[in-house]
C-alpha cells in the first residue's frame, strides 16, 4: 500500500503514524488518489520542453476560408448564415450555397442547372434554393449574404424590378422570405465570397447524361419522409461506387457493406493488433481508421458480447432469468419442502444410499432419513411419522415432479388430509 494512503486513510494508527497523521491534518489537506498517469506523463513532457516562438491556433473559420461541413441542426432558434453564388458559361450552368450554423458546423450546396438563363435568374435560384434548404433544415433566423447588388436590393425594396422574368422569381422569393422569423440580407463583395463561387464552378464542371436520376426515393414515401431522407442525406458524399460519410470537422468516414463489416470487426477486436477491447472502445476505434456504419456501436457490443472469454470473465449477472415469486409460510411447518438426495457412493454399510429429507420454510428446521430406496410407501412412512406426528398437519408441500413423490397413493393423503 501507499504510504501516504495509509496516513491518510487508515483509521487506527499507533505510535509515530498516529503523530504525522496529527502534524498533517492541522494543514487541511485533502489527500486524492491518482488518476491516470499517462496524460500526465504527456503534459509533463510538453511543459518541459516548450516550443519557442509558440502561435495559439486560431478555430474561427472567415468568411473567405469556409472549409468544415458538418451533419443538419433541426429546430435551431439562434440566427445562421447562409451564402450564395452562381456561375453563368458557355459550357453549362451551376449555383453553389454554404449554410453556417451557430455552432460552426457548415452545409455545403451545389446544383447544376439544366436549362439556359441569364446571369440574375441563375442568382435569384441559388438563393431561393438556399432559403428552401433553410427551411427544411427548420432554421428560423437567417443572415443571407451574397454578391449580387441586384438580388440583395430587389428584394430589399430599394431597386426596382423590370425584368417579367425576374419579377416572378421575386414574389416566389417573398413568399419563401415569409417563413422566417427573422431575415436580413448583405451584400457582400466578390472577395469574401470565394467558397460558394468554388462550389458553383464545380456544380458546372460535374458531367452529368441527359435522363440520369439524381436524386431517387424509395416507393410509396411520404413527402415527409422524402424531406428527412434530403436532411440525412447532406451528411454523406458520394463518389464513384464509394459512400463517404462526412463528420462534425469535415472528415469523410467510408461507409461498409455488410461483408466488410464483419471482417472490420473481427481484426478491430481479435486481429494481430487488437487488445480485445470492449465495444464502445473498439466503435471509437473503427471511427478513427475512417469507416462508418449507421448500426456501428450496437454491432461492437454484441460483437464483444458473443466473444467466448468475455463471457468467461465477465462479472455475474445475480438476476434470475425468470421472475421470482416469495413463498410466505405464515406459521411453523405450515409449508414444508421434501426432496430426495441423489444417489450417494459409497453407499452405508446397511446399504442406504438415498437421503429424503424435508425443510420448513418458516423455521428452517431439517428432518432428514436414509434410505436403501425412495419408494411411494417410503415417502407416506416418513411423512406421517416425521411431520405429521410431531409437528402436525402442513398446510402446503413443494416437491418436484418425480413419481415417487407425486404418485397416486401420495395424492390420496393430500386428499385425505386436505394437504
Amino acid at each position: 500500500m501507499d504510504p501516504i494512503t495509509y496516513v491518510f486513510e487508515s483509521p487506527f494508527i499507533l505510535g509515530r503514524i498516529a503523530k504525522w497523521q496529527v502534524i498533517v491534518s492541522q494543514c487541511d489537506i485533502v489527500y486524492m488518489t491518482r488518476k491516470a498517469v499517462k496524460g500526465s506523463m504527456i503534459a509533463d513532457l510538453l511543459a518541459e520542453n516548450p516550443i519557442k516562438d509558440y502561435e495559439a491556433l486560431d478555430f474561427k473559420f472567415s468568411d473567405k476560408y469556409i472549409n468544415a461541413v458538418g451533419d443538419d441542426v433541426e429546430g435551431i432558434d439562434d440566427m445562421c448564415e447562409m451564402y450564395f453564388d452562381r456561375v453563368v458559361n458557355l459550357s453549362d450552368n451551376g449555383i453553389g450555397i454554404v449554410l453556417v450554423a451557430p455552432d460552426g458546423k457548415h452545409f455545403s450546396i451545389t446544383v447544376k442547372l439544366r436549362f439556359g438563363c441569364t446571369n440574375n435568374v441563375a442568382k435569384y435560384e441559388a438563393c431561393m434554393s438556399g432559403l428552401q434548404t433553410a427551411i427544411e433544415m427548420m432554421m428560423r433566423k437567417l443572415e443571407v449574404h451574397g454578391d449580387s447588388a441586384p438580388i440583395i436590393y430587389q428584394v430589399k425594396g430599394e431597386w426596382q424590378t423590370k425584368d417579367p422574368k425576374l419579377i416572378l422569381y421575386k414574389k416566389y422569393l417573398l413568399k419563401l422570405i415569409k417563413e422566417f422569423e427573422e431575415i436580413s440580407f448583405t451584400h457582400l463583395c466578390r472577395d469574401k465570397n470565394q467558397f460558394t463561387d468554388a462550389l458553383a464552378t464545380l456544380a458546372v464542371m460535374t458531367q452529368m447524361e441527359e435522363g440520369q436520376i439524381m436524386q431517387e426515393y424509395p416507393p410509396r414515401v411520404s413527402r415527409n419522409k422524402r424531406r428527412m431522407i434530403r436532411r440525412l442525406a447532406l451528411g454523406y458524399f458520394p463518389s464513384g461506387k464509394i459512400l463517404y460519410k462526412r463528420t462534425s470537422n469535415g472528415e469523410l468516414l467510408r461507409c461498409t457493406n455488410a461483408k466488410e463489416v464483419r471482417r472490420i470487426l473481427f481484426e478491430t477486436h481479435e486481429g494481430n493488433c487488437a487488445t480485445h477491447s470492449n465495444g464502445y472502445m473498439m466503435a471509437k476505434q473503427i471511427l478513427r481508421r475512417d469507416y462508418f456504419w449507421t448500426t456501428l456501436e450496437k454491432d461492437c457490443i454484441e460483437h464483444f458480447r458473443k466473444y467466448h472469454k468475455w463471457q468467461i470473465y465477465a462479472n455475474k449477472i445475480n438476476v434470475p432469468p425468470y421472475q421470482l415469486y416469495n413463498l410466505v409460510s405464515p406459521w411453523p411447518f405450515a409449508m414444508c419442502g421434501i426432496e430426495v438426495i441423489c444417489l450417494i457412493n459409497l453407499k452405508a454399510s446397511n446399504g442406504h444410499r438415498f437421503i429424503l429429507v424435508a425443510i420448513d420454510y418458516f423455521t428452517k428446521w431439517v428432518e432428514a432419513i436414509s434410505y436403501a430406496h425412495i419408494t411411494q410407501n417410503t415417502f407416506l412412512k416418513f411423512f406421517k411419522n416425521n411431520i405429521i406426528c410431531r409437528y402436525g398437519l402442513p398446510g402446503e408441500i413443494v416437491t418436484d415432479k418425480a413419481n415417487n413423490l407425486n404418485g397416486p397413493k401420495i395424492q390420496k393423503l393430500c386428499a385425505q388430509y386436505k394437504i
